[in-house]
């Protein structure tokens, strides 16, 4: 009985831990901008008509605010970056966002930090959300402009509030990695 809970309490502190891994693993923001791409000089933008915005998770897909709120962080982070946005006529550039889930593996390593051995592994498997912005010159249909944040999104997408405040923090770090004017 008490080397069953020992295995218990010992299988209890593996999860911890490898959650533990999971929850620190830090978001990551990347962009990209076409060579002699002349955003400093465009100012107004207006969302592309993308239709099918299907992110492989149901979770995501039926929540009729997920996209409502990242639309309206890009609208207010371009805002702040001098963009205007337009309903519709032409406009300097279209946008697009673009959001996916997929389950990734995290093998990390173990240090004396947690009373593991030096050297120990560790691996666990977690949703990992990747959120996309696009500027695209509307005359020549050519990507200017894309960044993108992804992170561990497991114990985010059940909770609207953290939903909500991880989508307006990952927006204004992609949208700061726009050159600036």
């Amino acid at each position: 009985m008490f080397a069953r809970q020992i295995r218990v309490g010992v299988a209890a502190m593996a999860v911890a831990a490898a959650s533990m891994f999971v929850a620190c693993a830090p978001v990551q923001v990347r962009s990209f901008t076409a060579r002699n791409a002349p955003l400093t000089n465009f100012h107004t933008y207006r969302w592309a008509n993308d239709t099918a915005r299907v992110t492989g998770d149901p979770r995501l897909d039926n929540n009729p605010f997920f996209a409502r709120r990242l639309m309206t962080a890009a609208d207010r982070e371009l805002s702040a970056h001098g963009f205007e946005l337009r309903s519709s006529g032409d406009t300097d550039l279209l946008l697009h966002f673009h959001a996916s889930v997929s389950q990734r593996l995290d093998v990390s390593v173990i240090d004396g930090t947690l009373g593991a051995c030096n050297g120990c592994g560790s691996s666990s498997l977690y949703d990992a959300g990747t959120i996309m912005l696009d500027l695209v010159d509307p005359k020549t249909n050519t990507l200017l402009w894309r960044a993108w944040s992804e992170g561990s999104i497991d114990g985010i997408v059940d909770d609207q509030t953290i939903l909500e405040q991880r989508i307006d923090d990952a927006v204004k770090r992609i949208v700061a990695t726009l050159p600036k004017k």
